[in-house]
């Protein structure tokens, strides 16, 4: 099953949702996750490969598709609360300073360029950082599988009508 089929079930998100509450009991795998500093080390992370991915193996994602799940992976571990709707609308709502300088912080993360993963992962992790460790599953494991400007668009059209007035 590939990544974007296994996005279509119900079993798939509840699975994460799973995942991420049991991090709570299993400290040593959060903050093994923490540590990374890029999507590939948290790919290549036992705390990845016998936690998320193990508790997945039912999907029998490919290799290249547990690589992608890696980012979100590691920016949900950074977490602390799961929200309700777009990642991109919880920074909107839940981020650090004005207005005009999530905008400012927004726009870094839209210039990060396809395929730059590592880059990427820094910036979403930054993120929930500057939301008290508040994130979403929302977007973030279906956008950043691929981004580029499609999911660039979706995530502005998730961030700006959820941005508080300056």
């Amino acid at each position: 099953m590939t990544l974007t089929d296994a996005l279509k079930d119900d079993g798939f998100s509840k699975t994460v949702e799973a995942w991420w509450h049991s991090l709570e009991n299993d400290r040593g795998q959060r903050a093994e996750l923490r540590r990374a500093r890029s999507r590939t080390e948290a790919y290549v992370s036992p705390a990845y490969r016998n936690g998320l991915a193990k508790k997945l193996a039912k999907f029998k994602l490919s290799e290249p598709d547990l690589e992608r799940l890696a980012l979100a992976a590691g920016v949900l571990a950074n977490a602390r609360t799961l929200c309700k709707g777009h990642f991109a609308a919880v920074f909107a709502r839940e981020g650090k300073g004005s207005p005009d300088m999530r905008d400012v912080r927004f726009r870094k993360l839209l210039a990060v360029g396809d395929d730059e993963y590592d880059e990427l992962y820094g910036v979403l992790v930054r993120f929930v950082r500057m939301c008290d460790g508040k994130a979403s599953l929302g977007g973030l494991i279906r956008d950043t599988r691929h981004w580029n400007d499609a999911a660039r668009m979706q995530w502005a059209t998730e961030y700006y009508p959820n941005r508080p007035k300056a």
